[in-house]
């Protein structure tokens, strides 16, 4: 929220529950007529409540700091393994 911008209500837990069993039939439906898995169905699911019950998602500035170490990669002894290939993430930052 922009400095000056008036805070935004956010709903009660009751009211948040209410909205979803209000909107999410026609969310799910949609979904499901494009073919989305149900995973990807559930992790919306699961974000349009949090959304929707006004929990903050932030992490403020003071909850995190930089990393003390790293060892080098020289350092790391690991067998190369091609099928860990399929459960891997790769995580680019802002400015990283």
């Amino acid at each position: 929220m922009a400095v000056g911008e008036p805070e935004q209500k956010r709903p009660r837990t009751g009211e948040a529950d209410s909205l979803m069993g209000a909107k999410w039939p026609a969310f799910e439906s949609k979904m499901k007529a494009e073919g989305l898995n149900d995973a990807a169905i559930a992790a919306f699911r699961y974000n349009l409540g949090v959304l929707l019950s006004g929990a903050s998602t932030m992490i403020p500035e003071s909850g995190i700091g930089p990393v003390e170490s790293l060892p080098s990669l020289d350092s790391l002894k690991a067998t190369p393994d091609p099928s860990l290939l399929k459960s891997t993430l790769m995580l680019k930052l802002n400015g990283g």
